[in-house]
């Protein structure tokens, strides 16, 4: 019975979470020809179907692997979006358009060659034969 209230608790979590995020984030109860009811229940649903599809399709990473990929890239990547914005703010037009999308897109790619792993050379020992 533990074990079902435990189950119980993380689905009413994951129904708590989806229904805040359809009245933040999708409108609500709003939408066409259906009562409103209709329309919160079958967003709130599309979402829970979309947390367990996740779930159980993508693989669970370990924390040092989630840890990893937020220091090496995520924070990184924060501090340039915010620079770009930034940029992006005070010179409106195509100009910042422009600049600011051809930062991110080297960005991205420098972050990606700066993350991968290091592989050591083979040595090669010639007196050893």
């Amino acid at each position: 019975m533990k074990f079902a209230f435990f189950y119980m608790a993380e689905y009413m979590n994951a129904f708590t979470l989806a229904a805040i995020a359809v009245t933040l984030f999708l409108g609500g109860w709003q939408g066409p020809l259906f009562p409103s009811w209709l329309w919160f229940f079958g967003k709130t649903f599309a979402l829970i179907f979309m947390m367990i599809w996740f779930r159980g399709t993508f693989p669970r990473f370990r924390v040092d692997q989630l840890m990893g990929f937020a220091w090496k890239f995520l924070l990184p990547m924060t501090l340039v979006n915010i620079l770009v914005t930034g940029f992006w703010h005070f010179n409106p037009g195509a100009v910042g358009w422009g600049v600011s999308g051809a930062v991110l897109v080297g960005f991205f790619f420098a972050i990606t060659a700066l993350n991968r792993p290091f592989v050591p050379e083979k040595r090669i020992y010639e007196l050893a034969e």
